[in-house]
């Protein structure tokens, strides 16, 4: 808590003013360069709406994707960048100028957040010339910050070294004379967890031999030796990795794959999450344990997990803090049969995979 005050109380980044409202032209600019490529009766209002934007393609004779939307339960346009009809739409009309250019346009003036962010910055830089980093301490159900004040200081778009210093957001973040800034990473600390907790053995030893998780489960589902220099294989295995540990089924591990542009079949989704739960088999028995154990915080018991121990109504983490499953009940409805709980005055489901997640995100958070 100390520290999470004396950055915003006391800062010492400083902000380059230069930097930020380069970034903000450069956004504006490309913004524009794409609706410039559009036939002239197409405007930005059309682009922002999704029933107009539908009528415009609908208009190029193109399908409209459909999903059903989480909030209403009910059909609503796939327009949102990351969605699978979205993905398919690129896909689809990639070779064609006119509709690729629309979709293109679509994508680029909905995406607001390197503009809005870089102007606020300089707004900051112009009051105060420090960067006060607003940061909710145990903002999240596993104790992680949450951002403040219209700005997540976690989540900055990561350094591209195709692009130069002035074009990018984290290079106007810079430390006072005499100082640098310094990225620091866990690396890969919730996988190590997930395996010291599950005892497995097989994916603790990659750690200890120092090699790569990634590379390692690549080999295993590829039938080949997987390197770093096999981009695409180490991502699809770190995804794998990072997804599959928490129970992750193949439907979900394909479309989280699709919203960064990669494709796999059913098969290979299918085979990837067998493999997984083959190779790592303690990780999947402590979804199952945990997913006994949610019983026990119900009603009270005794339950341990490596250095976590359980009481009613919450898991107790090695240094005292806790998770806490307020109003921990099993629903029986039409929508959902399972274990739930209540965070931030919303309803959460609850299960297996999920305590070890929950496990998982909160000691990473104290190491």
């Amino acid at each position: 808590i100390d520290m999470t005050l004396r950055m915003y109380l006391e800062p010492q980044f400083e902000l380059d003013r230069g930097i930020l409202v380069s970034v903000y032209e450069d956004t504006v600019k490309k913004k524009q360069e794409l609706l410039s490529q559009l036939p002239a009766n197409i405007d930005k209002p059309q682009l922002m709406s999704n029933p107009q934007l539908a009528t415009v393609l609908e208009g190029y004779g193109v399908v409209i994707p459909m999903k059903v939307s989480p909030t209403t339960n009910k059909p609503t346009y796939a327009f949102a960048k990351s969605d699978p009809g979205w993905k398919d739409l690129e896909d689809e009309y990639e070779n064609d100028p006119l509709i690729a250019s629309i979709l293109a346009a679509r994508t680029g003036v909905k995406s607001t957040l390197a503009e809005t962010r870089s102007l606020r910055l300089v707004g900051i830089a112009d009051r105060y010339e420090k960067f006060r980093v607003p940061l909710r301490y145990y903002a999240a159900h596993t104790g992680r910050y949450g951002g403040s004040e219209k700005i997540n200081a976690q989540n900055f778009t990561r350094i591209d070294p195709k692009l130069t210093h002035r074009r990018q957001l984290r290079y106007a973040i810079k430390a006072p004379e005499g100082y640098s800034v310094l990225a620091a990473d866990l690396m890969q600390i919730e996988v190590r967890i997930n395996a010291w907790i599950s005892n497995c053995l097989k994916l603790i030893r990659i750690f200890q031999d120092g090699r790569d998780p990634y590379c390692e489960f690549g080999t295993e589902i590829f039938h080949r030796t997987i390197t770093k220099a096999d981009i695409k294989e180490r991502f699809i295995s770190k995804t794998c990795i990072l997804g599959l540990g928490y129970g992750m089924g193949w439907k979900k591990l394909q479309s989280t794959l699709r919203k960064d542009d990669v494709k796999i079949t059913d098969m290979e989704a299918h085979d990837y999450v067998s493999i997984y739960r083959h190779t790592y088999r303690e990780i999947q028995n402590t979804w199952g344990v945990c997913g006994s154990a949610i019983e026990i915080i119900c009603n009270g018991g005794a339950f341990n997990l490596g250095p976590c121990h359980a009481e009613k109504g919450k898991i107790i983490l090695p240094n005292g803090l806790a998770l806490h499953y307020n109003n921990l009940r099993m629903v029986h409805s039409k929508k959902y049969e399972g274990w739930a709980y209540d965070f931030a005055g919303q309803g959460r489901t609850l299960w297996g995979g999920k305590v070890v997640e929950n496990i998982c995100q909160s000691l990473g958070r104290i190491v």
